[in-house]
């Protein structure tokens, strides 16, 4: 067993998530919120983005990952929120019913109707704010990505510098011994043909 369950690990693999730029784990689906903190954060399926819910944590156990905390909580405080502006209106309008005399069947529709439609528009800004939240810790992550890879990159193209400042001066060096040889093979050359213009008469 303890073979078996070493082999499982060995074989996962992740695999870069351009469109959201993460981790994912294609053969489960589970989306992670970043290269450096492997937490479970939701899943992708058919090119789409489904947040942290029942399946991505039932999953997160099969697999043996670990989820967000911090973000589960976030998501289950806004349900229960969500869960309490739902209860009470629904309190409410039974309240208001049981209290106001009856009216017309059509007209006790369409007020059912522009209620919903009330509570709907209330509860939105809730889930905005979480994909606003989520799109924050993405974008922050990125960011940290980024500034460490121009940081690696300035600390390059400063050696490089220094490499290239190194070799312009071995090459002045060079040039410059080059020069006293040249001088030096001259001189020779002089003294040589003196010779043989002596030697000649």
């Amino acid at each position: 067993m303890m073979e078996e369950k070493s082999s499982k690990k060995e074989a996962i693999k992740l695999k870069r998530l351009t469109e959201m730029d993460t981790l994912w784990h294609p053969e489960s689906t589970l989306v992670f919120k970043s290269s450096k903190e492997k937490r479970v954060i939701g899943r992708w399926i058919d090119k789409q983005f489904i947040e942290l819910d029942d399946d991505a944590l039932e999953l997160t156990e099969k697999w043996g990952f670990k989820y967000d905390k911090e973000l589960y909580d976030e998501l289950y405080r806004e349900e229960e929120i969500a869960d309490d502006i739902n209860g009470q209106s629904v309190c409410e309008e039974k309240g208001q019913l049981e209290n106001t005399p009856t009216e017309n069947p059509m007209k006790q529709e369409e007020k059912k109707i522009e209620h919903q439609s009330k509570i709907h528009t209330e509860n939105t800004p809730n889930f905005v704010k979480c994909d606003m939240s989520h799109s924050s810790k993405l974008c922050a992550d990125s960011c940290s990505v980024i500034t460490e890879s121009l940081k690696d990159i300035m600390f390059s193209s400063e050696n490089f510098v220094k490499i290239i400042n190194e070799k312009q001066k071995e090459v002045e060096e060079l040039s410059e011994k080059h020069e006293e040889l040249q001088k030096k093979y001259n001189s020779l050359r002089e003294k040589f043909e003196k010779l043989r213009g002596i030697m000649s008469i």
